[in-house]
Order: structure tokens, then C-alpha cells, then sequence
């Protein structure tokens, strides 16, 4: 088989593969391409979260990770069931808060390893759930298990 020929077979391969691979992604969540306008967001994404209380008088940067934080507590945030805690990351610019990269999601279910919390991560465009694995924000707040999971500190998130 001559070069070029190899380099197309190969082309075809990679091209088949990501077709075959793509069908399940886009069928989770791609946009439709119709005139007929489409809903944006996921119902357990909390619109309004904005309008809660704010934890952090000023954004909370981590350098070590690149990131500036915003923390968002809900009305009900005696870290009861129902308790919705909401972290806006941001990359981390010049040492200043730049631009959105998601929106996590913090809920207390009840049910469940890590407390009985549950996590979720939304693109903040779309409002599209993140197909991100929230393994890793479990594996990392189990570190904080002894503080029921928190890194903040409770007074600072009940109202």
C-alpha cells in the first residue's frame, strides 16, 4: 500500500470511529438545527440562583488550580435535604477572575454516598448538564467527609 494510501485508509478509520463514537453525544444533547426554537437548560439547573445569597464577599482564588470561585446558597441552606449550594468557576486571568467555564451544583438529596449530597456540573451557556464524571467532585469533597462534605464553613451557609 503506497503512503497516500495509507494516510486515506487511516483518514477513513478515524472518521468512521468519531462517527460511530459521536452518535451517542449527539443524541444526548446536540442542538437541533429546525426553525422551531428549542429549550435550553436542564430542570435541575437552579435559574435563579443569583438572586440567593452570596458566601464570598469577594471571589475566592485559587492559584494552585488555575480557578476564582463564586458561591451561591439557596433560602433553604440549613444543610438540611432540599439544601442547594452552587459554585460558579471561573478561569483564573492575569490573577482575576476571567471567563465562566461551568456551574456546579450541590444538592442535598438525602440519598447516597457523600453525605447524602448529590453533584452536578452545567455548561453556562446552554444549561446543559455536563457530562463531566461527578466522581471527581465527590473525591474531592470526601476529603472534607468530617465537615459533612463541606469546604465551607456551615455558619457561613445557613441563613
Amino acid at each position: 500500500m503506497t503512503s497516500h494510501a495509507t494516510r486515506n485508509a487511516l483518514r477513513f478509520s478515524v472518521l468512521a470511529l468519531v462517527g460511530v463514537l459521536g452518535l451517542p453525544v449527539a443524541a444526548c444533547g446536540s442542538k437541533q438545527t429546525t426553525d422551531t426554537p428549542q429549550q435550553t437548560g436542564d430542570p435541575d439547573y437552579p435559574t435563579n440562583y443569583r438572586q440567593w445569597s452570596k458566601v464570598n464577599a469577594s471571589p475566592i482564588i485559587r492559584e494552585d488550580e488555575g480557578v476564582a470561585r463564586e458561591l451561591y446558597t439557596n433560602p433553604r441552606a440549613d444543610l438540611g435535604v432540599d439544601t442547594v449550594l452552587v459554585k460558579e468557576q471561573y478561569r483564573l486571568e492575569g490573577g482575576e477572575k476571567g471567563a465562566l467555564e461551568f456551574v456546579a451544583v450541590m444538592r442535598r438529596t438525602g440519598r447516597g454516598e457523600a453525605g447524602g449530597w448529590s453533584f452536578q456540573a452545567f455548561d453556562p451557556t446552554t444549561r446543559q448538564q455536563l457530562t463531566r464524571d461527578s466522581t471527581a467532585c465527590v473525591g474531592c469533597h470526601t476529603l472534607q467527609a468530617d465537615a459533612d462534605y463541606l469546604f465551607s464553613e456551615p455558619s457561613a451557609l445557613q441563613q
